[in-house]
């Protein structure tokens, strides 16, 4: 699957007069053909296309998931360095012997 700044232009796939005229002369000669009425191809059809949709509503959901666990990840990441950047800057004050500029994360986002 492609990455994030990296996925391909999407494909437009729209349907136009002729392809409507096709399906149509298709569906009239297999009714002809298996002796099926017009409606149960149109029936048939309608399901495919509902099947389709949800192919795409679930591989849609799939790289959704997939790229929740990445930003998951990289807030985890984000987490730890800061984490570690705050423990570091602590012990800095603790051997300089500095009075904490700041002495909660509270006191930093407050103007």
């Amino acid at each position: 699957m492609p990455t994030l700044f990296e996925q391909p232009a999407r494909k437009s796939y729209s349907i136009n007069y002729d392809d409507v005229l096709f399906l149509m002369r298709e569906y009239e000669r297999f009714s002809e053909e298996y002796e099926i009425p017009f409606e149960v191809f149109i029936r048939a059809y309608e399901m495919l296309e509902m099947r389709r949709k949800n192919d795409l509503y679930q591989k849609n959901g799939d790289a959704f998931d997939e790229q929740m666990s990445g930003f998951g990840k990289l807030f985890v990441s984000f987490n730890s360095k800061i984490s570690k950047l705050i423990e570091i800057l602590e012990a800095i004050e603790k051997k300089l012997d500095y009075e904490p500029v700041f002495s909660t994360l509270e006191e930093v986002s407050e103007p």
